[in-house]
């Protein structure tokens, strides 16, 4: 098979306490904005995005004897085994699922494109060629082959998280207080300042960030954020 090739995919992600556009109410002390940033690196497999996979309907117990060794092999009913292998036999293309034995080795079952089991011969890993057992029986089972989008890899990284907070009206200003976290937060602020801004201000500006005033008091503040700069 090729070898898989991989990238990495890097974005930032803001998760906000308000939506653009959307009307919010909240009290002194609580936040107008609150932003918590972090970087999602994903590592997406573009050579082979999707994986096959066999999942079992029912048990499976297999005898094979060879010689003087008697090798017991089992595997139980709804269970999903990733599909790394094929072999073809007579034109006939069979899947290989990995089951360990009674002594620890590993074999690989094949199946069919259409769940079937190949019950004459199973797949030695460790000479990695197709083993013909002097005997070999095996119970009725059905696996249902199919294939699905691989999982990705995802690593979460946090960014320094950062809030306006409503301190209040008076009679010559409309007060906030920004302030900025260290990115494990830890209740630790890195960088505080206080904002002052006309009482009757219709519209307040902070950073990249616009935000329209319906309303406020001393006790609370109706607004919408127009705009914040953030993708």
């Amino acid at each position: 098979m090729p070898s898989s090739e991989q990238v990495e995919e890097k974005i930032i992600v803001y998760e906000k306490n308000y939506e653009i556009g959307k009307t919010k109410t909240v009290s002194i002390g609580q936040e107008i904005i609150r932003v918590d940033p972090y970087i999602k690196k994903t590592m997406k497999n573009i050579t082979h995005p999707f994986e096959k996979i066999a999942s079992s309907l029912d048990s499976l117990y297999i005898e094979a004897q060879y010689k003087l060794t008697n090798y017991k092999i089992q595997s139980d009913a709804q269970k999903e085994y990733s599909i790394t292998k094929y072999v073809i036999i007579e034109g006939r293309n069979y899947n290989i699922i990995d089951l360990s034995d009674n002594h620890g080795s590993s074999w690989g079952i094949l199946i069919d494109d259409n769940g079937a089991i190949l019950k004459s011969g199973i797949y030695s890993y460790y000479w990695q060629m197709l083993y013909y057992p002097d005997t070999i029986s095996m119970t009725p089972a059905k696996f249902n082959v199919s294939s699905r989008k691989k999982k990705e890899d995802v690593n979460i990284t946090k960014k320094a998280p950062f809030e306006l907070i409503y301190s209040g009206k008076n009679d010559v200003s409309l007060n906030a207080t920004y302030r900025e976290y260290t990115a494990d937060e830890l209740a630790r602020t890195a960088f505080y300042q206080n904002l002052t801004y006309r009482p009757d201000a219709k519209n307040i500006r902070f950073k990249n960030f616009e935000i329209q005033i319906h309303d406020a008091s001393n006790e609370k503040i109706t607004y919408t954020v127009l705009e914040d700069g953030l993708n």
